[in-house]
């Protein structure tokens, strides 16, 4: 009984040892789990990443990775390195959960890191902006104001943003309004630039990643830039007596935005009511469109005394334009047509603001200018121009003379020039005039300046080169090689006649 009782003893002392040593060997959990290789801290968009870990100590034979598929157990695998273990083949759109356990020596597991989990999504993200009405009117100084709605039913939006370009600048804008659970959220600028920007429809291009790196571009809206400004056209009965209706009427167009406002009014005391004030006045059409572009254009008008009149001035056309860019030309035209002049096509090479072209009509030499064309006058004209003269490119002018005028100075068709006075030397010099066109009342010619001035439409010729009128052109020198031989022929005979009759 003593021999049995020691051998129980022993047995229960050795059992205790074993467990001992198992007790002093045992490792805890393997810990520090992580993704690499994946894009954002918790979503991946091509199922190819890493998953690493911390050993929890030595004695690790290896390692068990236990995979969860949406919640539900999918496979385990072993691992016996400690750097971690590369997945490639995670293609379902849906949620991967990883724990890991490490094998100890006794074969037995540790207990199991904590879970880390991984969104695989390929599906772009959901972008609208139901706020904005496609085809919004700006002009490119403005700012463009965006609300876009985002939503992502999969890695959600927690890692995204919105990339907004119009101009060409990209402008990135967080997106607001999220929770870490949240797939729903806002991209919201008040600021998106419209600078540089020609006219017309210019696509908003607005790209949106979701936490996994998947992008989504809606360039399904545009933003319509209108930096035209609007044509104005004043129109006025030439002479009126007082009392009767006023003469003058305003009217416009714009190619974009459409026209806003139209108004008119005139320097006459009685302003565009019925005129009472005699005398020459000017009345002014201002056009303006519905992104804030605005254009003028002017015409004189003369009232006349029930019974007499009023005195002839020279008449006058103006036009104003709030911009003109490079690249667009504007046109001058509707003209009274008492004017020789069709039309006038400006274009520029820098940005000019506030522009002002100013034409007069004078039947006479004007007062400023101190020589008279010489020839058949048709008309003189001034063209000037405030704020224009460092950045004109050019204009092309197009005038025109009357058919009655030319046949009762018998001229041809090709036998008018348009002639610039040179204030420099007081001289006119004569432009290459081209004679483009004609109707059953007018001829008309174009003429391209880098300069206005005075101008006197009269007889000339085409030209195509521009040549100085005045200046007198030497007459061609004759041959008069066969006359000196004659003479010398004449003086040998005569010398010979007399030497003969002398000897006689």
């Amino acid at each position: 009984m003593k021999q049995y009782k020691g051998h129980l003893f022993a047995g229960i002392f050795l059992l205790l040892i074993i467990l001992g040593m198992g007790f002093a060997t045992a490792l805890g959990a393997p810990t520090g789990a992580h993704f690499e290789d994946n894009v954002s801290a918790d979503a991946d968009n091509n199922g190819i990443f890493t998953v690493n870990w911390t050993s929890p100590g030595a004695g690790v034979q290896n390692y068990s990775i236990f995979v969860y598929v949406n919640g539900s157990f999918s496979a385990s695998y072993l691992n016996n390195s400690v750097t971690g273990r590369s997945f490639v083949n995670n293609t379902e759109e849906t949620n991967y959960t990883y724990h890991i356990a490490a094998s100890q020596a006794n074969g037995t597991l540790t207990a199991n890191s904590t879970n880390i989990s991984i969104f695989i999504d390929t599906t772009p993200p959901t972008v609208s902006l139901p706020h904005y009405t496609n085809a919004t009117i700006k002009i490119n100084t403005e700012q463009l104001t965006l609300n876009i709605s985002l939503s992502d039913a999969g890695s959600k939006l927690l890692y995204g943003a919105c990339l907004v370009d119009v101009n060409g600048t990209n402008q990135t804008i967080a997106i607001s309004g999220l929770t870490a659970s949240s797939g729903n959220g806002w991209c919201n600028s008040t600021t998106i630039s419209l600078a540089g920007l020609s006219d017309g429809n210019r696509t908003i291009n607005v790209w949106v990643n979701n936490s996994a790196g998947v992008f989504k571009l809606n360039n399904s809206f545009i933003v319509r830039i209108d930096g035209a400004v609007p044509t104005a056209t004043a129109t006025c009965t030439r002479e009126v007596y007082e009392g009767a209706d006023f003469p003058c009427g305003c009217s416009g167009t714009d190619t974009i935005s459409s026209i806003a406002t139209i108004s008119g009014t005139s320097n006459s005391p009685d302003g565009i009511g019925s005129p009472v004030t005699i005398g020459t006045f000017t009345y002014t059409c201002t056009v303006t469109d519905n992104v804030g572009n605005s254009g003028s254009d002017s015409e004189t008008y003369t009232i006349l005394r029930v019974g007499g009149g009023a005195a002839q001035g020279p008449s006058e056309r103006v036009h104003s334009w709030t911009k003109i860019t490079p690249g667009a030309a504007i046109i001058m035209k509707d003209f009274s047509l008492e004017f020789g002049v069709k039309q006038i096509e400006i274009s520029v090479n820098n940005e000019a603001q506030n522009v002002k072209i100013t034409v007069t009509k004078y039947d006479e030499k004007p007062a400023e200018v101190s020589v008279s064309k010489t020839g058949k006058i048709y008309q003189y004209v001034q063209i000037d121009a405030q704020n224009l003269a460092d950045k004109l490119n050019k204009a092309n002018v197009q005038f025109k003379v009357a058919k009655t005028w030319t046949s009762t100075n018998g001229l041809d068709k090709n036998e008018i020039a348009v002639h610039k006075f040179d204030e420099s030397n007081n001289k006119w010099n004569q432009l290459k005039t081209i004679y483009s066109s004609e109707d059953s009342s007018y001829y008309y010619y174009d003429v391209e300046l880098d300069s206005f001035s005075y101008f006197a439409i009269a007889e000339g010729s085409a030209v195509s080169d521009t040549e100085t009128i005045g200046t007198t052109i030497p007459k061609k020198q004759g041959n008069w090689t066969w006359l000196w031989i004659l003479i010398i022929a004449v003086v040998l005979i005569a010398g010979w006649y007399f030497t003969k009759k002398k000897r006689r």
